[in-house]
């Protein structure tokens, strides 16, 4: 239902994203907003405001690197068990940032998306990245670990019943 009005759900997604943004509001506020102006749930509005706002992000940071002259960044996924597949995959490729597509090289590239892009340097040295575990806790693992890297070494290799997936 919150996409039968869709001129509805645009028009409020604009003013109501907009100003929450310039606000500084916690997302939650916003999404309550839209469940109630769209009548609809808080997951359905939570799917839309979250991932709008991703991409209005991965919008802003395509200007940023243009800005910096950043000629090279790498897709960074979460290190989680939410992941999904998709940005999985993606997880430490290298883009020119010409080839900076959101949907298709830069998130959001799903409902909920969490992945983010962040500029490449070849010569980064000792550089970390947080991961977390079942239990959601957050470690340290090498910046140039993949995601599929850091599932083999710290998921694969701890026995099944350890695992908690939600």
């Amino acid at each position: 239902r919150v996409w039968d009005n869709r001129t509805k759900l645009v028009n409020e997604l604009h003013t109501t994203l907009t100003s929450s943004i310039a606000r500084g509001e916690n997302p939650t506020k916003t999404i309550d907003k839209l469940a109630d102006k769209m009548d609809n749930s808080l997951f359905n509005a939570g799917r839309v405001v979250m991932t709008e706002g991703a991409f209005f992000a991965s919008t802003a940071k395509q200007d940023c690197f243009a800005d910096l002259d950043v000629d090279w960044y790498e897709y960074v996924a979460t290190l989680d068990l939410k992941t999904s597949q998709i940005c999985r995959d993606l997880d430490g490729k290298i883009f020119e940032r010409k080839d900076y597509i959101v949907g298709t090289t830069a998130p959001p590239l799903h409902p909920f998306c969490r992945s983010t892009t962040a500029p490449y340097f070849a010569d980064t040295q000792d550089a970390v990245r947080v991961a977390r575990n079942a239990e959601g806790e957050v470690y340290e693992v090498p910046a140039n670990m993949s995601y599929h890297e850091w599932e083999q070494s710290f998921i694969e290799l701890q026995p099944r019943e350890d695992l908690t997936i939600s």
